[in-house]
């Protein structure tokens, strides 16, 4: 995504504003709920706090112009996974 020709339209607050208005948080947020549904099947002893780390996008046109240019990074609170995960299994699970 093209979000400007400086370095600083691709740091924390033009990041953040980006990744909100074009619902890409969102979009983490499913993929996270999906890979916390995936590793509680597959690993015996899976506890979130432990095994489930940040969300990671980069927007490629600043990766590498300056140390923290171009990356997002998030973790979504547990509590916030644990009760997205419940409301989908007390409603029949996700498609």
């Amino acid at each position: 995504n093209f979000l400007g020709d400086a370095v600083d339209d691709y740091r924390d607050t033009a990041l953040a504003a980006a990744m909100q208005r074009d619902h890409y948080r969102f979009q983490a947020f499913i993929y996270t709920l999906a890979l916390d549904r995936y590793l509680q099947q597959r690993q015996r002893d899976y506890r979130r706090e432990r095994d489930l780390g940040a969300c990671f996008y980069l927007f490629v046109r600043a990766v590498g112009l300056a140390a923290d240019a171009g990356v997002w990074q998030h973790r979504f609170a547990d509590a916030l996974v644990a009760g997205a995960q419940d409301l989908f299994a007390r409603n029949g699970g996700v498609p």
